[in-house]
C-alpha cells in the first residue's frame, strides 16, 4: 500500500506504464484527471494511449513513447491544446522500466 500512496500521493503529477504496444498498464488518479481534461475521455487500463490523442499530440506521444521503450531516460517539455482548457504546458520526465511480462 505504501508504494501506492506514493504513487497517488500528488494530485499534479501524473504516472503511467505502457506496454510495448503502447497500452495502459497503469495510471495514477493524476495522470487519468488530466487525460480526462485534455481528452474528454476516460482511460482505462489496456486501452492504446494514442487513439484518444490528437493527431499532433498522438505524433508526439508515439516519439516519446518509442524513446522510452528503447530504454533511454529523458525529459521534455510539452504545450498540447485541450479541447477545452486551450493550451496546457507540461514536462513530462520518462524512466523507461522493464518487467518479465
Amino acid at each position: 500500500m505504501e508504494l501506492g500512496n506514493i504513487l497517488n500521493g500528488s494530485k499534479k503529477i501524473g504516472v503511467f506504464s505502457l506496454d510495448c504496444q503502447f497500452r495502459y498498464t497503469y495510471f495514477n488518479e493524476a495522470h487519468s484527471m488530466k487525460m480526462k481534461s485534455l481528452t474528454n475521455n476516460k482511460i482505462k487500463v489496456g486501452l492504446n494511449a494514442l487513439t484518444i490523442l490528437n493527431q499532433d499530440d498522438m505524433a508526439h506521444a508515439e516519439l516519446n513513447f518509442k524513446r522510452a521503450l528503447s530504454g533511454e531516460e529523458f525529459c521534455v517539455q510539452t504545450n498540447s491544446i485541450a479541447p477545452f482548457l486551450g493550451v496546457k504546458n507540461a514536462e513530462q520526465a520518462y524512466f523507461p522500466t522493464y518487467t518479465d511480462d
